[in-house]
Formats: structure tokens, sequence, C-alpha cells
């Protein structure tokens, strides 16, 4: 969802990078690659949304495959909110600008900040889930 919501927000948002403004070479590459790191990272979501409901019946769910979803979860955060911010700090005044407004402050709270954690606390679960039913694996 947070792909969706900030890709809408970049492209809605008054104040978003507009053709004058004067960028650093290769922040364009920086962006594209977000973005396809971002919709791939959404493909894998919902692959893993379908496999680990619907897709029960005919794959076999097992303990290592919730834990290498919790870790790609984590590492995804990672990289993204790196490349996110170096995308905001390569724009001339835009991060003290998202840092010092409060409605900018606001923004990074719902866009940023808020699914950020709810992805890491899933991710989080999922690493805890997976190691826990892969000790009572091995026990039984």
């Amino acid at each position: 969802m947070q792909t969706l919501v900030a890709q809408f927000a970049w492209t809605n948002d008054p104040k978003a990078i507009g053709t004058d403004a004067d960028l650093v070479t290769g922040y364009t590459t920086l962006a594209n690659a977000l973005d396809v790191f971002q919709y791939f990272t959404l493909v894998v979501g919902i692959a893993a949304i379908v496999a680990f409901g619907w897709g029960e019946r005919w794959v076999a769910i097992r303990p290592m495959m919730v834990g290498v979803v919790g870790v790609f979860a984590f590492a995804a955060l990672v990289i993204k909110s790196i490349i996110g911010f170096l995308l905001v700090a390569l724009v001339p005044g835009m991060l003290a600008e998202s840092m010092t407004d409060p409605l900018g402050l606001l923004q990074q709270l719902f866009l940023w900040i808020l699914p950020t954690c709810y992805v890491a606390g899933s991710a989080w679960s999922s690493c805890r889930a997976a190691a826990v039913r892969g000790f009572r694996v091995r026990e039984s």
C-alpha cells in the first residue's frame, strides 16, 4: 500500500520535484531504481499473501519460508529507507523543509514512519514464528 500511496503523493504533491529542479547526476536513475524495487517488493508481498492464504492448499508452507519472507521484508525496508533518504537529501532544501514543516512531518509520518513500523513488526513476527515453529518441528 505504501508503494501506491507514495507514488500518488509524489506525482500530486505541489511541493514535489518539478522539471525545473537542479538535481545531481544520477538522481533520476536512483528514483527509477527505487520505483522498480518497490514494485518488486510489492509483487513478492502479494505472492506471500497468496501463498500463505489461499495458496496453502497447493503450497506446503514450511517455517523456513516464513522466516525468509520476514528477512526479505527487513532487507527491503533497509534498502528502501536508504534510497528514499538519499532521494530526499539530494534535492536542495527538501530535507530541511520536510523536517521543519509540520505538514511535511505529518506526511512523513503517514507515508514512511507508520508503514515502516508496521512492516518491521510483521517481519519481526514472521522471523519469531519461523524460529518457534522450526524449533518445534526439529524436536518432534
